[in-house]
């Protein structure tokens, strides 16, 4: 393939600009010493003196590119190399390199290219150098190369013949789902239009709408922008900014599961953020609702629809499949979002906070104890097959591993499952035995296995741990510690586990009977609004949430309100918390236990 077809394939990819595109020609400037001849014929070559031959036949490679013969012009560089001074080594390093590149080779060129460059080349070939590699680099996907080569060839020439196809290669990079950070680079003022662009446009991706639409205005009557087919992308930015309804003040959406499977969850969490928003007492706050159903599409779709309302934030959602769709869209959007799932996420910044604890959190709280004060080092897992129960069994397990700890049994079991027999018996190594005989042993008191594990992780909800763990405690599962997330910090634990569950060791950032203050003004705001009812954890998560959310108070503006969502520092349920700057909230938490039936503190030594 020779050097035109190359750069006619390059930009079909591209296919940005409507102007006929002509590929790099070299510009060679060098001239043979005075007693050489000035020019000559190819068979001339061979009957010249060896000071000579190097530079004549530099010359005839130039001549040969010029006429696009790159086979020819890579035999004569290479041929005049031998014959070359030091000083006109990297001139005829960099002739046979482009013949190579455009002859569709690619091993080696890069290097030889930058070998060139640091040599030492004319002007010229120093500027279609740095072109050659920010073509290179963008057929392999680097934007960041690009850029910077790109940049480095129009410092040193921007009106070479190749600046058409310069253009277009940044046209594709800016039309790309690549970030472009231009923070690292100076720009030439050449390109002055398309860096504006890109910053619009860095600005509309991150959801700043404010500051896109006033960008993109900008660049409204920019001729300029044809040169990088930009100018369709900006109009329909224009429109489409138009079009965005203006955020409203104490504008605040609410996406939960109110029907469904999920819908006693959705509306303990909806009355914790009720008693911290208090709309009946605030006259301004306008709360949208939206049911989810517990489904991801419904959950998208409710956050389009806020977007649309004018909301400048919102609450939810709660169940983790759905707040993974919800964090990118919120981001999208620009819509600053409390989520309430203690899933694996994906990234929360730019526009999203979570109120819940991550598994991380979680678990290393739970080993501080575990592994750290007791000195357990054997750990099993006991968890459901579900996307919950395997991202708490991988972080747990990566902790117990950071910590010089084994796993030493590992067992699944089915979501919503009553009969964990299987399952027990088979992390215990009891599977061997029929019923019949796990009856007789235990009749003789003989051992149904050998217990492997200092303590047994259980990541599951609580009316599935109540059933749990007096079933281990029926297979002689007795001296390991019971150890479980979050998720047992709820009344059905001990409704179901009674005396079975004294001892365990689970965590959360709530507890009701804690002496603390903010617990006490939750409890009894809580009864005032519902009279009567008890909160559970996820309640007091919602609530925490929601005295988040009463900063955006009084701001129409998004970025303004996830400016302060991201500044909120505020006395927690367990102590001081913040938000950081990946969104999460740093906070201490309660390591719980059961006594007498009593879920309470655990009393640290």
């Amino acid at each position: 393939m020779n050097r035109r077809s190359i750069l006619a394939t390059l930009l079909l990819v591209l296919s940005a600009c409507t102007s006929s595109v002509v590929g790099p020609k070299p510009d060679v400037v060098l001239k043979p010493p005075v007693q050489c001849p000035q020019s000559i014929q190819e068979e001339q070559w061979y009957t010249l003196s060896d000071e000579c031959r190097g530079p004549l036949g530099l010359q005839l490679a130039g001549e040969a590119a010029e006429a696009d013969d790159w086979e020819a012009a890579l035999e004569w560089a290479n041929l005049s190399r031998a014959w070359l001074d030091r000083d006109l080594q990297p001139e005829g390093m960099f002739q046979a390199a482009e013949a190579r590149y455009a002859l569709g080779e690619t091993r080696g060129v890069e290097a030889e290219l930058r070998e060139a460059l640091k040599g030492g080349i004319s002007r010229s070939h120093a500027a279609l150098a740095y072109y050659y590699l920010a073509e290179s680099a963008l057929v392999r996907g680097s934007a960041r190369e690009t850029m910077s080569n790109l940049f480095s060839a129009l410092r040193i020439d921007s009106t070479a013949d190749w600046r058409l196809s310069a253009d277009a290669m940044l046209g594709s990079l800016a039309r790309s789902e690549a970030d472009l950070r231009l923070d690292d680079f100076t720009v030439p003022p050449e390109l002055e239009t398309w860096r504006r662009f890109v910053e619009a446009d860095r600005a509309y991706r991150t959801g700043s709408w404010d500051a896109a639409r006033i960008a993109f205005q900008a660049l409204a009557d920019d001729e300029a922008l044809a040169r990088y087919g930009l100018r369709s992308i900006v109009d329909a930015r224009i429109d489409e900014l138009r079009e965005r309804a203006t955020p409203v003040a104490d504008r605040i959406g609410v996406v939960l599961p109110f029907t469904g499977r999920a819908a006693a969850a959705g509306h303990f969490a909806l009355r914790g953020l009720l008693v911290s928003l208090n709309p009946f007492t605030q006259p301004n706050l306008d709360l949208r609702l939206a049911d989810n159903r517990g489904e991801p599409q419904r959950t998208q779709h409710a956050l389009r629809e806020f977007d649309q309302q004018g909301a400048v934030a919102v609450a939810g959602p709660l169940l983790g499949k759905n707040a993974a769709a919800a964090v990118p869209l919120a981001n999208r959007l620009g819509l600053p979002t409390v989520v309430l799932a203690n899933a694996e996420l994906p990234a929360l910044n730019p526009f999203t906070v979570r109120v819940a604890l991550t598994p991380e959190e979680q678990v290393d709280t739970l080993l501080d104890e575990a592994a750290g004060k007791r000195g357990f080092r054997r750990f099993a897992v006991l968890y459901p097959d579900d996307a919950y129960g395997r991202t708490m069994r991988d972080a747990f397990w990566d902790a117990v591993v950071r910590r010089g700890g084994q796993i030493t049994g590992v067992q699944s079991y089915t979501p919503g499952s009553t009969d964990f027999r299987a399952s027990i018996r088979a992390l215990i190594g009891a599977d061997a035995f029929t019923s019949k005989e796990v009856e007789e042993r235990k009749a003789k008191n003989q051992p149904l296995a050998h217990l492997d594990f200092d303590a047994v992780f259980i990541p599951d909800a609580a009316r599935t741990a109540g059933l749990v763990v007096p079933q281990l405690l029926y297979y002689d599962v007795r001296g390991p510690l019971f150890l479980g997330t979050s998720a047992w910090n709820h009344p059905q634990l001990v409704q179901l586990a009674r005396d079975y569950a004294d001892g365990s060791i689970f965590v959360d950032w709530y507890v009701a009977n804690a002496e603390n203050a903010v617990v006490r003004e939750f409890l009894e705001r809580y009864a005032a609004v519902f009279p009567g009812q008890q909160p559970i954890s996820l309640s007091a998560q919602a609530y925490e949430a929601g005295r988040i959310l009463q900063r955006t108070a009084g701001t129409s503006s998004r970025d303004e309100a996830r400016r302060r969502l991201y500044d909120a520092r505020l006395n927690g349920f367990s102590g001081p918390a913040q938000v950081r700057e990946d969104g999460e909230i740093e906070r201490p938490l309660y390591l719980l236990t059961v006594i007498n039936r009593r879920i309470e503190p655990f009393e640290r030594e």
